[in-house]
């Protein structure tokens, strides 16, 4: 098993002026991306810059890319969009997005991690007034979890 899960390819639809892509649509079934959707559409939007000048609009999570760009096919884009996604995919989650994610209190992540279901990936250093640690859990792991409670 690869070490890093790979984003899927988005679905791309193109109008005469545009390409559109919906940042919402290819987070939602992605335990990672889906709490961190400004993240992904500022990284998306900066990617896509170096093709042309990409806009994020909030109200419906739609990233809009003019086109016709010449030399540019709708594989290049989407290439970019997976590359740009990639980094965010795979880092771990934080305590606060894993109980967001499976909506669960502190105590039964807790729980979780006595019963060995949720153990823990590493840690992340959190800058505020000063410098914390915190306990981070890996991507597979919550999606197993988010999976089986979901069913």
């Amino acid at each position: 098993m690869a070490k890093y899960l790979t984003p899927p390819l988005p679905e791309l639809s193109q109008t005469s002026d545009a390409i559109c892509f919906t940042l919402r649509a290819y987070c939602e079934p992605h335990v990672s991306l889906r709490t961190r959707e400004k993240e992904v559409a500022k990284r998306v939007t900066f990617a896509l810059r170096k093709i042309g000048k990409a806009k994020y609009r909030r109200s419906d999570g739609l990233v809009i890319l003019p086109w016709p760009i010449t030399g540019v096919s709708e594989l290049d884009i989407s290439e970019e969009i997976v590359k740009a996604v990639h980094h965010t995919f795979n880092r771990s989650l934080t305590p606060k997005e894993v109980r967001s994610i499976l909506g669960i209190t502190n105590a039964e992540r807790l729980m979780l991690m006595k019963d060995g279901r949720l153990p823990p990936s590493g840690r992340a250093f959190l800058r505020g007034s000063q410098l914390t640690s915190v306990q981070t859990y890996s991507v597979k792991m919550v999606q197993i979890l988010y999976d089986i409670k979901g069913k």
